[in-house]
């Protein structure tokens, strides 16, 4: 239990907890775009999230980034918009809940090193 944990592990819990609290919050705040707006929006962050799959380690968060985006640009459209918003606001409430997780880990791993 007294194990001094790397700092690695606590620079990684800290960068995850503000991604995924400020993610988290910014694909709440971007479901209410209207129309074309949306569509910019989220085929900008699309582009960019399908872009960022450089190493395999970020595979799997370049695909949800490139899905986040053209949800938001789903959103826009009112047909299908209350369906996108929904699936935001749940990835969303999903990204700030996993971000705290990792800002508890954060804290726990700093306060192992302190001691």
């Amino acid at each position: 239990m007294g194990d001094i944990i790397p700092r690695q592990h606590v620079i990684k819990y800290g960068s995850k907890a503000v991604g995924g609290i400020v993610g988290g919050i910014i694909i709440i705040t971007l479901k209410t775009l209207p129309f074309i707006p949306a569509l910019i929006v989220g085929g900008i962050v699309a582009l960019i999230g399908f872009s960022l799959s450089r190493s395999r380690e970020d595979t799997l968060a370049s695909y949800l980034i490139g899905a986040a985006g053209i949800l938001i640009a789903l959103g826009g459209i009112p047909i299908i918009g209350g369906i996108a918003g929904f699936l935001l606001t749940v990835s969303g409430i999903g990204l700030i809940v996993a971000g705290g997780i990792n800002l508890f880990r954060f804290f726990k791993s700093l306060r192992s090193r302190n001691y």
